[in-house]
């Protein structure tokens, strides 16, 4: 029987279904490095090691990685992954809860050239400064409005998937997102790049609310004149009437006044962390740090957000979805239409973050821009809640699967049927899982077992040595300069409206059709 036709007849005849796939077939897909090597040939997810050695995927992989809480994730897959990046010289991005990546890594990255960027919300005090509406606003008057107005409906999306995940009617929601779109783009026409910020935003946000009393105005005999205006309403009244922040705020800003206290109570809802925080207001008012380099330049950037609490989840979404944009942009610029330099999205907490809009169309063509992603969860039903169908997408695109410990039945009937089953001969012959529901759930934490669905091999359970075993060269945390900016610059919507009237700023167009 010749070799092709052996291989045809494999599928259709007795042969065993499955079987663990072999260190030496794993380690033949692999790229190996020397862990006291100063420059490694490749990075990425560790497939098996030991305190000398490690055998990775340096292919453009999307990877999963799944574990519950303490089963080690970031100290056996994290950690590892993220010191082979800066060895070999690949920038990254990478969610930080609790800081601790940064404070084992970050040294080294300094030491060995990287530019090392911390944008810490655990501790505001520390660290650099992102504004979410910078690069939107230098798109928006470089006249490229419709690329501006995506990022800025991505920034509302972000802001506003808390509140539209938490309602039973998304009517409210989507109005106060109407709104919100319509304020930014009148912004991004009236106010300099230095009041372009979420204080600015949040003030304007805030006047929607204000209602004028003409009821009690007359009862009282206050000449017209001097009742107290919505100088927002003032504003939307002067701009173009076709562009699209009028079309937004008029569809639903004209409602009743009951209707319209409904909304102001979902926008307030948007904004209210923007409210609370002067802290937080001053580090979203610059960015201290260029994001468009992060493909040209090997970069290490760490967002180090509270796990423990949701209130700066919606950051961590804002963040990748206009970094993966910018980088994208950057790689079209390219003849081949690829970043020189990889850039590798290594997100923890994954799907406890609120829902990056078009992820499935973001992990497809990321792979050919020279950008990889490693999606770290907890379990599936936390993805599958947060994403819904599109968890599917999400899963199907990540060719690399790492399981370490779950007590989530569906999970581990899922990975016991994609294992497949095998016979065994004795006593008799029985056909079984290869690996069943009860034995998934006994692999060994501290021996650092995981299974593995390595690219197209046959699955194998491989145990990794904690971070703290590698031996990788430990120095202090970086040392991160920030620009501290303790007077905001913004404006409120009575000082705008007051500057359109007096000829000091332009009649916004505010997006016009």
């Amino acid at each position: 029987m010749s070799h092709d036709l052996y291989k045809i007849s494999q599928y259709n005849s007795g042969f065993q279904e499955t079987r663990w796939a072999t260190q030496d077939e794993i380690k033949s897909s692999a790229t190996r490095v020397v862990i006291s090597a100063d420059n490694y040939e490749g990075c990425g997810l560790p497939l098996i090691a030991n305190s000398k050695r490690m055998y990775l995927d340096n292919s453009d992989t999307h990877s999963l990685i799944i574990g519950s809480t303490g089963s080690k994730k970031t100290r056996l897959f994290c950690m590892p992954m993220v010191h082979s990046m800066i060895r070999a010289g690949e920038s990254f991005v990478v969610t930080d809860p609790k800081g601790e990546i940064f404070d084992a890594t970050s040294g080294m990255a300094q030491e060995l050239g990287y530019d090392v960027v911390l944008l810490n919300y655990r501790d505001l005090e520390q660290g650099d400064m992102w504004n979410p509406l910078k690069e939107p606003a230098l798109l928006y008057k470089q006249g490229h409005v419709d690329e501006a107005t995506a990022m800025l409906n991505d920034f509302v999306e972000a802001i506003s998937m808390e509140a539209a995940e938490s309602t039973k009617d998304i009517f409210w929601v989507n109005s106060a997102r109407m709104l919100s779109l319509a304020v930014l783009l009148v912004m991004m026409d009236i106010c300099s790049f230095d009041e372009i910020n979420v204080n600015t935003f949040s003030r304007m946000c805030v006047e929607f609310g204000k209602v004028e009393d003409a009821v009690t105005n007359k009862m009282l005999e206050i000449p017209e004149s001097e009742w107290e205006k919505n100088y927002l309403d003032e504003i939307m009244k002067i701009i173009p009437q076709s562009s699209i922040a009028a079309l937004n705020y008029f569809a639903v800003g004209r409602s009743h006044e009951k209707t319209r206290a409904d909304m102001q109570s979902s926008l307030f809802a948007f904004v209210k962390p923007f409210l609370l925080q002067r802290r937080l207001i001053r580090n979203l008012s610059e960015t201290t740090f260029d994001i468009r380099s992060m493909g040209r330049k090997k970069t290490a950037l760490y967002i180090v957000v509270p796990d423990e609490r949701s209130t700066y989840h919606f950051i961590v979404t804002s963040f990748v979805k206009q970094c993966y944009e910018l980088l994208i942009t950057e790689a079209q610029k390219e003849i081949n239409k690829s970043l020189p330099v990889r850039v590798n999205f290594v997100l923890d907490e994954f799907s406890n973050t609120p829902a990056i809009s078009d992820m499935p169309a973001m992990i497809t063509a990321a792979r050919s821009r020279n950008i990889r992603f490693y999606l770290v969860v907890q379990s599936m039903h936390q993805l599958v809640k947060r994403y819904g169908l599109d968890s599917e997408t999400i899963k199907g695109n990540c060719e690399n699967w790492v399981f370490l410990a779950s007590k989530e039945l569906n999970l581990l009937e899922e990975l016991s049927k994609m294992c497949g089953n095998t016979r065994t001969y004795e006593p008799h012959e029985i056909i079984r899982p290869l690996i069943t529901v009860s034995e998934l759930q006994k692999l060994k934490k501290d021996k650092g077992e995981a299974l593995l669905f390595f690219a197209r091999h046959y699955p194998y359970v491989t145990r990794l040595p904690d971070i703290s075993e590698y031996g990788f060269k430990q120095l202090a945390p970086a040392v991160i300069s920030k620009i501290s900016h303790d007077n905001v610059l913004n404006v409120g919507p009575r000082e705008l409206y007051d500057d359109i009237n007096n000829g000091k700023r332009p009649v916004p167009f505010a997006g016009m059709l």
